[in-house]
């Protein structure tokens, strides 16, 4: 409800340097607006605290998605020249009619022990929050009838 009441009078960001795809697809900058998401933020700071067990977490980008049908995310990764920051995607909504041909996955790459790259992918549920590292590529397939809205964060991480 915090985030609609935000964007219901912004526009959407409209640049191709962005991955959001698809004309059923809104992007909003959020940054601007920390204060007003700061519980959302201090929930997700203290799920990163448990998993990378680092005492600081200075937030550097905030942005909403609302996708629909045929709304995808191009393959992409979040340039920071500091490697010390974490991405973060967490599903506000997610379609109820989700078919193999317009799953709306997310997929993402890594590097294996023998520095191969692999594929994977995700089916989100509603709720579900994501860490990646900021260099990792990845991406959403077209998505079915419905809503998907998530909320990305991205992070510094730093000692003192």
């Amino acid at each position: 409800v915090i985030i609609n009441n935000l964007v219901k009078d912004m526009k959407p960001i409209n640049d191709e340097r962005y991955s959001t795809r698809g004309l059923n697809a809104k992007q909003y900058d959020l940054y601007d607006f920390k204060d007003s998401i700061s519980t959302i933020v201090d929930h997700v700071k203290i799920e990163l605290k448990k998993i990378f067990n680092k005492p600081f977490y200075n937030l550097v980008a905030a942005w909403t998605v609302y996708s629909e049908e045929n709304s995808y995310h191009l393959v992409h990764r979040h340039n920071y020249e500091n490697s010390n920051h974490i991405s973060s995607v967490l599903y506000l909504s997610i379609p109820d009619n989700i078919n193999l041909h317009q799953s709306g996955n997310f997929y993402y790459f890594m590097k294996n022990k023998d520095n191969n790259i692999s594929y994977n992918h995700i089916t989100p549920k509603l709720g579900d929050l994501f860490f990646l590292p900021v260099n990792m590529f990845h991406g959403t397939y077209p998505q079915a009838k419905g809503l998907r809205q998530t909320l990305n964060l991205d992070f510094e991480v730093y000692d003192a």
